[in-house]
């Protein structure tokens, strides 16, 4: 069968470590996304077969378009795009041959999935996306799912800034003048309670650390989300984008093991 250019996918390595499979593949039901993608193949070779008896063909065609939906989605979870398919024939064969080819494509990724996994991981350590605090990466997700990856940073600080905001009570100041007080090692005030890190308050190191956290958080909201929120596109690449959520995760961590002095 000749498949037109503009249909045609390549299979790389390179996108099969950025797919969402990849970032989210331990969530994902490998088994149950083989059967529907193998399901929908075989469907589709039904209609193929099927244009001589018309009955049996418009069988197979009701199945086969109420699985592309989801098909779809999933072709686009294992290989980015894949599923973006557009087929524009009167002929069958090439209404869902091509369809039929990509989903046992997508069908051979969700099968040797864990294999894959672990042959193709690379050297160099790595963080799951998902493994962030949850108040960056649950404030992240949907956006990062919908590859608005500035906004995905910019929801993160802002919850995270909540967060901060709620626990200290001092919803008056925001961002940068609220972590810059909050964290500050002097005593509390009347209406200016402060977070202390655990540890020996005592000691030189926990100063250190308090200090190094206040500026820390400071630097987030003045680098990273202060650009992100006034910039029209920053065009940030997905590193970018993970490095970025990573810093508010290690101060959003600090903020919860933290303790409110008033």
């Amino acid at each position: 069968m000749s498949v037109p250019d503009s249909c045609r996918r390549v299979v790389s390595v390179y996108l099969y470590l950025r797919s969402p499979a990849r970032r989210y593949g331990h969530r994902m039901d490998h088994t149950w996304a083989h059967a529907k993608l193998m399901n929908f193949a075989v469907a589709c070779r039904g209609i193929i077969d099927s244009e001589t008896d018309s009955a049996a063909e418009r069988n197979w065609e009701d199945s086969a378009l109420a699985l592309e939906p989801v098909v779809q989605r999933l072709m686009n979870a294992y290989e980015p795009g894949l599923g973006d398919y557009q087929v524009g024939s009167n002929s069958q064969s090439i209404r869902w041959g091509w369809p039929r080819e990509l989903a046992l494509r997508a069908a051979g990724l969700a099968k040797d999935y864990a294999a894959l996994q672990r042959s193709l991981k690379p050297d160099a350590p790595y963080i799951a996306a998902d493994g962030l605090h949850k108040w960056v990466w649950d404030a992240a997700r949907p956006m990062l799912e919908a590859d608005a990856r500035q906004e995905a940073v910019n929801t993160a600080a802002r919850a995270v800034n909540a967060r901060i905001q709620q626990k200290t009570g001092r919803t008056d100041i925001g961002e940068y003048e609220l972590v810059m007080q909050v964290l500050d090692t002097q005593e509390p005030k009347v209406g200016k309670p402060r977070l202390r890190l655990p540890g020996d308050r005592s000691s030189p190191t926990w100063k250190s650390q308090q200090e190094g956290v206040k500026f820390f958080a400071a630097g987030c909201f003045r680098a990273i989300r202060n650009p992100g929120a006034h910039e029209d596109s920053l065009d940030w690449s997905e590193q970018e984008a993970l490095e970025y959520l990573s810093a508010l995760s290690a101060l959003a961590r600090w903020v919860e093991s933290s303790t409110v002095e008033y």
